[in-house]
């Protein structure tokens, strides 16, 4: 069966199902698929792990794709983390097996803002419990106006324009 063999009913689709990025912040989360056959640009074997939010008001919005490449302590670090948060305690060995364990586990992901090719996309930076609850960001004190301030600085005479031909 062919694409257009299918009737392509866009009457009740918005212009745009979760295309925009969403702001940076944590959101609940689940995997939902993983290849575990693919080969990165430079021909190494790595996971690819879809993760879908469990929001209802976002789960119509695409997926988000990590990939794990063989071999790099930094991926392995990464997806530790990732399986820690759905409350799988991992000490020596990742196999298949937790990769199956940990498909559908809700945990919390914390969703940065990248650009790539010229567009802003989301990207998980990191990974929590779903229990987690961010920490505030701490704001510098305001000034109470009873402690002295440093004058602003001044330049010095003695300084030379540098000649950069």
């Amino acid at each position: 069966m062919a694409f257009f063999d299918n009737k392509i009913d866009v009457s009740d689709v918005p212009d745009s199902v979760g295309t925009e990025p969403l702001p940076e912040g944590e959101y609940l989360m689940k995997a939902v698929q993983f290849d575990d056959t693919a080969t990165s640009s430079k021909g190494n074997d790595m996971l690819v792990v879809d993760f879908a939010f469990v929001d209802s008001s976002l789960e119509k919005r695409r997926s988000i794709k990590t990939h794990f490449v063989v071999g790099s302590q930094v991926a392995y670090s990464i997806l530790k983390r990732w399986i820690r948060a759905t409350g799988i305690e991992v000490t020596t060995e990742i196999t298949r097996d937790t990769i199956q364990a940990a498909m559908g586990r809700h945990f919390k992901g914390k969703l940065t803002q990248e650009p790539y090719n010229g567009y802003i996309n989301n990207k998980i930076n990191g990974y929590f419990p779903p229990d987690h609850v961010a920490k505030p960001v701490a704001q510098p004190a305001a000034s109470t106006g009873d402690v002295e301030q440093q004058a602003p600085a001044q330049p010095s005479e003695n300084l030379q324009k540098a000649d950069w031909s």
